[in-house]
């Protein structure tokens, strides 16, 4: 029986190879019609395009490998093709470094640099698709949807020091623009032309010479409710170019206008009613729900265990800097402070037991001394905080 189970745990892997598909190898432009994996550096002169998808459903990873064209042509083209990955690619020196044509649909371009182009990502027809961690600089276009290219993601994305545009938009809706940086671009950060019905919240604008214009177009929201709130504008950051933030929340207090005023009639202004006041001001790169800007563990994930909410894990080593500094009386402060010290020298020689009642003693003590010594709400965090230590304990 035991050779039997063998041979058959030896059938199930091989079946289990068997159905694992292999890439194959791209070392030459060409028509790409299976995953495919770019084995080395390609240059593309005089041609049409570079690499042609050739069948839906496949992913191409150019593995860091670049993409280098005269100046014409299409890096890599997509034409009535869906369910297509393509990720790592450099491309740059094409008039278009990623095109995708009519009827592209549902695809997903990721972690690619397109530098040097005409356009950078050209979108027309395309609708569904995930453009994300992608960065297109130094084009004339970082990225130009054209054209019913409806119902697209465009997420953390960097468009910088484009001459003209960073995103152009024109006669499409429904697309949404989260976590894309924008800077310096030499025209507009974000423009929008019959564009309609677009979201476009947590994103910087920097230094562009128009940050954003929406010409003859309607319904385009630039922020949603707190806590998401709307983009980070370079130009309204400061008091004195109008953002204050009385109270903290991370908002300037008054909405950030944006009119360009080359259109009169056709209306090209917007607004961000909750603008706000620092880059990136709404990560949470942990999803503990403490923003990284407060947040002193910003890659610690201490979600259910930060009673202090300084997003960082309740450590007993910890509170004792925690007890300290409520200015207490001198005495009071020196035995709560033992008995944590007693818990740690407990944790230290493996006896959780111990630990443990050092901890409940310490909450005894705190709760004994509790809107008498203790400020309430200071004694009701100290105890939270004692008993989320016991609950990581295993208590």
């Amino acid at each position: 029986m035991k050779k039997i189970g063998i041979l058959l745990a030896s059938l199930v892997f091989v079946v289990a190879l068997s159905g694992t598909a292999k890439a194959a190898t791209i070392t030459s432009c060409g028509i790409v019609t299976e995953n495919s994996v770019l084995a080395s550096n390609l240059s593309s002169i005089g041609q049409p395009s570079c690499l042609t998808i050739g069948a839906n459903n496949i992913v191409l990873d150019c593995a860091g490998h670049s993409i280098t064209g005269d100046g014409t042509g299409y890096g890599i083209y997509l034409l009535y093709k869906s369910g297509v990955t393509i990720k790592n690619c450099v491309v740059e020196g094409f008039h278009s470094g990623i095109r995708s044509a009519v009827g592209s649909n549902y695809n997903t371009f990721i972690n690619n640099t397109i530098n040097n182009n005409i356009f950078g990502i050209l979108m027309t027809f395309s609708s569904n698709t995930v453009v994300t961690n992608n960065i297109t600089n130094n084009n004339q276009f970082g990225i130009f949807v054209f054209q019913n290219a409806n119902y697209n993601t465009f997420t953390n994305n960097i468009a910088n020091n484009n001459f003209l545009y960073g995103i152009y938009s024109a006669s499409n809706f429904n697309n949404t623009f989260i976590n894309n940086t924008l800077s310096n671009n030499g025209s507009f950060g974000i423009y929008f032309l019959h564009s309609d019905n677009n979201k476009i919240y947590n994103n910087n604008f920097i230094d562009n010479i128009h940050q954003a214009s929406v010409p003859f177009s309607i319904g385009n929201i630039f922020n949603l409710d707190s806590p998401t709130g709307g983009n980070y504008w370079s130009d309204y950051d400061t008091p004195g170019e109008g953002c204050n933030d009385e109270n903290n929340d991370g908002f300037c207090d008054a909405p950030y206008y944006f009119y360009y005023g080359g259109y009169g009639y056709g209306g090209d202004g917007g607004v961000d009613h909750l603008p706000w006041s620092r880059q990136n001001g709404w990560l949470d790169s942990d999803g503990d729900g403490i923003l990284d800007e407060v947040d002193t563990c910003p890659y610690e994930d201490a979600t259910g265990y930060d009673v202090n909410l300084d997003g960082c894990i309740d450590r007993v080593e910890d509170l004792p800097g925690i007890v300290e500094g409520l200015n207490l009386e001198e005495g009071i402060e020196t035995s709560l402070v033992s008995k944590i010290e007693n818990a740690i020298q407990s944790l230290e020689k493996g006896n959780q037991g111990a630990a443990i009642n050092k901890l409940e003693a310490f909450i005894n003590q705190v709760e004994a001394l509790k809107g008498k010594k203790i400020l309430v709400e200071d004694a009701e965090m100290l105890i939270e905080y004692a008993e989320s230590i016991i609950t990581q304990i295993g208590g």
